[in-house]
């Protein structure tokens, strides 16, 4: 899943280093929204998440 610089940035400050988020560079978004700098977001080893996230990953 990939996430907004906007979004990795409020992800970083608040997230108890439950998930992390890998830069991917800039991407052209859909609907000619413009090029964004995009993470992929991703699930620490120590993340106590939700078993919702889990089955994503699978």
């Amino acid at each position: 899943m990939y996430a907004t610089e906007t979004f990795a940035a409020v992800l970083a400050i608040g997230s108890n280093n439950e998930f992390a988020c890998d830069y991917m560079g800039q991407t052209e978004t859909a609907k000619n929204y413009g090029l964004m700098r995009m993470f992929l977001l991703r699930r620490t080893e120590n993340s106590s998440a939700t078993t919702a996230v889990l089955d994503f990953e699978r």
